[in-house]
């Protein structure tokens, strides 16, 4: 059901509050349908396409027609298939004729061999210790949660600090010092949607002053 008027309240309402509402893409969107994005911004005239959403990496405007607030349930993940199990089937060689067995030789009976006469030099055999890996003296955690970073400090089983907040630039330089391509890319979207979420916040604070703006104007001309 396209978005109603009551919908785009919802919307508004989110938005104000500084969060990115989800919504889902109708068939008036075209080849993108059933797909999901997040609205960035709603513009206050609610004339044409007056509604911001972002895709993928993409941001475009559509009409309330275009869009759709998502069903319950229908953005959780859905875990993915199992593979099977087991040992792998043999493949077929397509040879339809049976196997038989090729004709055995007796094996012969081995001559007994004389026991030999054990000498009175022994060798002494040492065993060899595993190798245990060590410890870590200090382990540094670094943690992200609700748009804050957070650092846990331990010495083996003592906790020195926990939970410590530290701003953007050292948790991101940390990060990044593991030069690990996985690492850089989960610090780059962690960026990304902070950044869309401070834009969406400061949108929705222009939009607030723009109809104050309004107002005031308004009642000056009474």
């Amino acid at each position: 059901m396209p978005l109603s008027d009551d919908d785009i309240a919802h919307l508004e309402q989110t938005l104000a509050k500084g969060r990115r509402p989800s919504i889902v893409f109708t068939d008036q969107a075209g080849q993108i349908a059933g797909q999901k994005g997040k609205v960035t911004h709603i513009r206050p005239d609610h004339d044409g396409d007056y509604l911001t959403v972002r895709f993928g990496s993409d941001t475009l405007t559509f009409t309330p027609d275009e869009l759709r607030l998502p069903a319950k349930g229908e953005l959780a993940k859905k875990p993915k298939p199992a593979g099977p199990t087991g040992a792998p089937l043999l493949e077929n060689t397509g040879d339809d004729q049976p196997m038989h067995k090729k004709p055995t030789t007796p094996t012969p009976t081995p001559t007994p061999q004389p026991t030999p006469v054990p000498t009175q030099t022994t060798r002494k055999t040492t065993k060899k210790r595993p190798k245990t890996k060590p410890k870590a003296d200090l382990t540094l955690t670094l943690a992200h949660t609700d748009g804050q970073w957070a650092l846990t400090v331990t010495k083996g089983t003592k906790t020195l600090v926990k939970d410590r907040p530290i701003d953007h630039r050292h948790a991101i330089d940390t990060a990044r010092a593991t030069a690990d391509p996985d690492t850089e890319k989960a610090v780059d979207d962690i960026l990304t949607d902070l950044r869309d979420d401070v834009e969406a916040r400061a949108q929705a604070l222009r939009d607030q002053l723009n109809r104050l703006e309004t107002e005031a104007k308004n009642l000056e001309n009474l």
